[in-house]
């Protein structure tokens, strides 16, 4: 077992020791933490945070985008005068901001995670607003690593690809887009058991290079759960195994064509039945990986790739984002966003806000 089994084991136990308290509580829904006094305040208006544990004007670059937790509404909270932005439009408590900064896609009802979503495009800043409705959507939305494009699956295998500048779309075949940073598009295939990556269409990873790390029987069904990609092409793989004695999933490591690792996850169940494993996501700089269950749901762990070893232990969170270099973490948990920086054994800020969803956005572009 190579160094990146260990760490990422490592972070799968402290997972699985989150998913065993998770379930002696009795396995209850994920909802939204109440606010704190000091949160409502702030939730009231746009008002500059205040408190010993709030960065400086400036300490940080970028803002956070969230939706509060008055009525989902969609806010922006400028990190260069600590200050949250008037409350924006209803959402359905989940967002995706723009790399840039100028749009976020946000639900416009609560479905919860395992049903079609329906998405519209908003507008950040002081004329925050709905631009358009984009219809219904299986999985989450993605955007371009230029902000220029997003894509998200309308099902029957289908994924739509829009230019946000003019608003002209086309379909492209797969579903789970993510864009990957050269800007090409990868996807799932439309059949379950169709286990092989797509980029723009053509097979980047075949069912038989994915099956190579597994010691089971060549025939057994396999299904691709979760991936991501870093910056530098690495590829991170979670693939459910339907072995006869029941269902595995295996976490695989990629550079390339070439794979570095391949491991069993522990089968553990998350509330709302997420399966560990459902989430797997770099940072924008490829140093980390977050193991989970998904965005906004259960508890998840960090994996520092460069100094092997678990970065931020088993966080029961309803939104993360790193800053757009990766060097800041922001975790929003318990009525709160925790900010972690580069050594990430506690968090540096703690800033009286809770949220659901979670970007964080580069300062405006001059």
């Amino acid at each position: 077992m190579g160094w990146r089994n260990l760490i990422v084991v490592g972070a799968i136990c402290a997972v699985a020791m989150a998913a065993v308290v998770d379930a002696l509580r009795g396995g209850q829904s994920a909802e939204p933490v109440a606010s704190s006094a000091s949160a409502n305040k702030s939730a009231d208006r746009g008002d500059r945070l205040e408190g010993p544990d709030v960065p400086a004007p400036a300490a940080l670059a970028g803002s956070l985008v969230l939706a509060d937790q008055d009525g989902c509404r969609l806010r922006v909270l400028s990190l260069a005068k600590v200050d949250l932005g008037d409350p924006g439009p209803t959402t359905g408590c989940e967002l995706w901001a723009s790399p840039k900064g100028r749009f976020a896609v946000v639900t416009t009802e609560r479905t919860g995670a395992r049903r079609p979503r329906q998405l519209a495009l908003a507008r950040l800043g002081a004329d925050a607003d709905i631009v358009t409705d984009l219809g219904q959507a299986v999985g989450v939305p993605a955007w371009s690593p230029d902000g220029k494009r997003l894509a998200w699956c309308v099902g029957g295998g289908q994924t739509v690809v829009r230019e946000v500048g003019t608003g002209a779309e086309r379909r492209a075949p797969g579903c789970s887009p993510l864009f990957a940073s050269d800007g090409s598009l990868l996807t799932l295939p439309a059949a379950p058991l169709d286990a092989r990556l797509l980029r723009d269409g053509s097979t980047l990873l075949r069912q038989a290079a994915l099956r190579s790390g597994l010691e089971t029987d060549p025939d057994t069904p396999v299904q691709v759960m979760a991936f991501d990609t870093a910056p530098d092409g690495r590829i991170a793989v979670s693939l459910l195994v339907f072995e006869s004695t029941g269902s595995e999933v295996f976490l695989e490591l990629w550079r390339g064509s070439q794979l570095e690792s391949s491991f069993a996850l522990p089968k553990l169940f998350a509330r709302g039945n997420f399966r560990l494993g459902g989430l797997v996501r770099f940072s924008p700089d490829g140093h980390e990986l977050a193991v989970g269950f998904a965005a906004g749901e259960g508890t998840v762990s960090f994996v520092d790739l460069r100094l092997e070893q678990v970065s931020v232990r088993s966080v029961d969170q309803q939104g993360f984002a790193w800053s757009p270099d990766g060097v800041w973490l922001a975790i929003a948990k318990g009525g709160r966003i925790e900010i972690y920086g580069e050594v990430r054994d506690a968090p540096v800020y703690s800033l009286p806000v809770a949220a659901s969803g979670l970007g964080w956005i580069p300062p405006p572009e001059e």
